[in-house]
């Protein structure tokens, strides 16, 4: 499914920039839309996603202007485009001493038109430290969009890192005499800027002033300056006009988190209204806001006895990101289950209580019943998030004569995750039935079960072979089974030729953890087929990967992961010889690898220069 999460991730920041000043063909480079009603923020390159690491440098891990200068120019145009790219979008990077000449050298790369030097020298000239404005002032008055917009790009990577010399920039851009353009410097203001007392005047003296059509970014972007912008943001409510107190309820979606736990009671009234569109636009202001919502949840329950449908939609999504917190929620949502006739609602009201295990005596037996009535995977789900406590529900399902409940049943039994084991004399006899799909549910819940579904496992292997099983799901089964599951798979290596490609697209999959391969796919990089060594070359990259991610913050801190260097060493010297494969694709799979293998490398250094 991917080479590595980290390599794709590790790029984005550089994939916007290069987005936004070279849009793909076709599209006018200029039409950049501001976030409309429905949409989120619009996202925009940071000083986060060019790094705070340095790449070579001083001793100190810096990164000296003069060297970096004199490697440029000793580089033909394409090259020093690349190699600039390559140092200003790394992921690790830290901010430039100011040089004159180099400010000159980034640009003119601004100018040529390259794509690569372009987003290196976007990156680089906001890293720079101190940069005096005028440098940058005249991009804003190029004739060519992309200029200014590249300009733009810098004023938000400043402004975030709280310079607040921009502000002057900013007024220029929203000044635009593109509006297109104008409106992505409104967008990225939305993004969230530190409070500055210029902007906040601009922005309110534009709301105070101006018609509603000139409303979208000043109202945002003051909502996202934080409490300070918020509060002249909600002083505006004091004029007491509907169009404007409706945008303003717009733009506080746009608030950071928590920003808005302080007006929470200025917000009540609207949520509790009559008004079902307008209590929907206030509770979609709230999204954002996180754990802050504990203090609200008695006004959110309140709110459900609304029976608008965008009302309880927002709802669900508020409880949602409260999660255990949202469960003196669990009596409205237990009887949405009966009473509400969106189903909708009834499945997000099923997958909110099992993900709160509220109420566990009364929801567990209505769940268990809504499988008897035709329930499907919400309630399955709902009821594995329960644990040890639903395994006699899920065992009675289990023992049902309809193959429905059974099957949706097996859906709860991989959501139990280590409590599923206890089920594993119903589960692991169907694999082997002969329905495809009730034994490729039954095969997904053994995965579940880690070493207790290990005697599975050859037959596991059969019913991919006979077309039951698709490759990414034996590769996440086998991953969750564990060592053993490992140690078969290895033995299908030296089978038939047909049998041998099977286990190298099963390894391929495996998306982490292919550390116990690398001996046997060593000889599968040797092999005469290149689909053999293009499938061997993705199976030992992923040994590089970082853990599976549980959740958000994980997958966060999955794109600083640096494999462990004995293992980046013996996964790079195994694809090495493969760079100049005869195989493009393979050559190309290996050369990225061994990219994100060195960024590793990087990224430890830095590590070690910091400590």
């Amino acid at each position: 499914m991917r080479i590595g999460l980290i390599l794709a991730l590790g790029l984005l920041a550089a994939a916007a920039v290069g987005y936004l000043v070279f849009p793909p063909e076709g599209t006018s480079p200029t039409a950049v839309p501001a976030a409309d009603e429905g949409e989120s923020p619009t996202e925009v390159p940071t000083l986060a996603g060019a790094g705070t690491r340095a790449v070579g440098g001083d001793a100190q891990g810096g990164l000296d202007p003069s060297r970096l200068l004199a490697e440029l120019r000793a580089l033909d145009p394409e090259a020093a485009g690349r190699r600039l790219e390559q140092v200003g979008t790394g992921r690790t990077g830290a901010n430039v001493p100011y040089d004159r000449a180099l400010v000159a050298y980034l640009l003119e790369a601004l100018r040529s038109g390259d794509r690569a030097a372009v987003q290196g020298a976007t990156f680089l000239l906001a890293r720079i430290r101190p940069l005096p404005y005028a440098e940058v002032q005249p991009l804003l008055a190029e004739e060519e969009g992309r200029l200014r917009m590249a300009a733009i790009s810098i004023l938000s990577m400043w402004a975030r890192a709280g310079e607040s010399y921009a502000d002057p920039g900013w007024l220029e851009a929203f000044r635009d005499p593109d509006p297109k353009i104008a409106r992505f410097a409104w967008a990225v203001v939305c993004g969230g800027v530190p409070y500055s007392s210029v902007l906040a005047d601009f922005c309110e003296a534009k709301m105070a002033t101006e018609e509603a059509a000139a409303w979208f970014g000043p109202g945002r972007a003051l909502a996202g300056m934080g409490p300070e912008g918020l509060q002249r943001l909600m002083k505006l409510l004091d004029r007491k006009d509907p169009e404007l107190d409706y945008e303003i309820l717009r733009a506080l979606r746009f608030a950071r988190p928590g920003d808005l736990e302080p007006f929470y009671p200025r917000l009540t009234p609207w949520i509790l209204g009559e008004d079902a569109d307008v209590a929907a636009i206030a509770l979609a202001a709230l999204q954002q806001q996180g754990d802050a919502l504990a203090p609200l949840m008695p006004v959110l329950i309140k709110a459900w006895k609304s029976e608008a449908f965008g009302v309880r939609w927002e709802l669900v999504g508020l409880f949602e990101r409260l999660g255990p917190k949202a469960a003196g929620a669990a009596d409205v949502l237990l009887a949405a289950l009966d009473e509400d006739t969106d189903d909708r609602i009834v499945t997000a009201a099923m997958g909110l209580l099992g993900g709160m295990r509220a109420l566990p005596e009364r929801v567990l037996p209505r769940l268990r019943t809504a499988l008897d009535e035709g329930g499907d995977g919400p309630a399955a789900r709902a009821l594995g998030a329960y644990g040890a406590a639903a395994v006699p529900y899920l065992r009675s399902a289990l023992e049902s004569p309809d193959e429905n409940v059974r099957y949706f049943a097996l859906m709860g039994v991989k959501a139990l995750g280590a409590s599923s084991k206890e089920l594993r004399e119903l589960v692991l006899p169907l694999i082997g039935v002969d329905d495809g799909e009730l034994a490729a549910k039954a095969a997904e819940a053994a995965g579940s079960m880690g070493e207790a579904a290990a005697e599975a496992v050859p037959l596991l292997w059969q019913r991919l072979r006979d077309g039951t099983l698709k490759t990414a799901q034996l590769a996440e089964i086998y991953g969750g089974i564990g060592p053993t599951a490992g140690a078969y798979l290895l033995t299908r290596l030296g089978g038939e030729a047909e049998e041998r490609a099977s286990a190298l697209r099963v390894l391929a999959s495996y998306r982490y953890g292919t550390a116990f391969a690398l001996d046997a796919l060593d000889t599968a990089l040797l092999s005469k087929v290149a689909t053999d060594r293009r499938l061997a070359a993705v199976a030992v990259s992923a040994a590089a990967n970082p853990p599976p991610p549980k959740n958000d913050a994980e997958l966060e801190a999955s794109l600083d992961f640096v494999a462990p260097a004995p293992l980046r060493r013996r996964v790079a010297a195994l694809l090495r010889p493969l760079r100049d494969d005869s195989d493009r694709v393979t050559a190309q799979v290996v050369r990225g690898v061994l990219a994100q293998l060195a960024r590793m490398e990087a990224l430890e250094v830095g590590r070690q220069a910091e400590r």
